[in-house]
């Protein structure tokens, strides 16, 4: 039988990784997702899936390609979360009249209705998931994640492009 670390030592280990801040943002994914998994229960809806579903929404049609780039998807994973969200009549998808190799994505009615459904449930996600911090502290928060991801986005495989405004 194997014996066990003595406890200091596994709470040093612990204190070490749990300081660490790609285990951090790590757990917070995780939480994250949980909590609006948690509340959209009943849609079956995804972060990834409502992100691609707001973006045609609020960005109009588009191709898989620049869904990618606007939340931060990779290729395999945009064609998981686009093939799903087709096959259950949430948007369509159609070659691209003027490029065959590309697919035309538009929001359908059943996806507007979704987004509708969905649109206060991922308000009360993200206030659960800031219910921990004062309201200064939520403003900083916020700032803090914005400020890392932008100054970081170039280091990642799948860099968010924000629309051409």
């Amino acid at each position: 039988m194997r014996k066990s670390k003595p406890a200091a030592r596994q709470s040093d280990s612990t204190a070490y990784l749990h300081d660490r801040p790609g285990f951090l943002i790590r757990r917070a994914h995780q939480i994250a997702t949980s909590v609006f998994v948690e509340m959209c229960r009943d849609e079956e809806l995804t972060p990834s899936q409502y992100g691609a579903l707001y973006m045609l929404q609020h960005e109009g049609p588009s191709d898989q390609s620049a869904i990618a780039r606007l939340v931060g998807l990779d290729r395999s994973t945009t064609g998981l979360v686009v093939g799903g969200l087709a096959k259950r009549g949430l948007l369509r998808k159609q070659p691209s009249s003027t490029d065959r190799r590309r697919s035309a994505l538009t929001l359908t009615p059943t996806g507007h209705a979704l987004l509708a459904r969905c649109a206060p449930l991922a308000e009360e996600a993200k206030v659960a998931l800031l219910a921990a911090f004062t309201a200064a502290e939520r403003k900083e928060f916020l700032r803090l994640l914005k400020k890392f991801t932008t100054a970081n986005n170039h280091l990642s495989r799948t860099q968010v492009v924000p629309p051409a405004r």
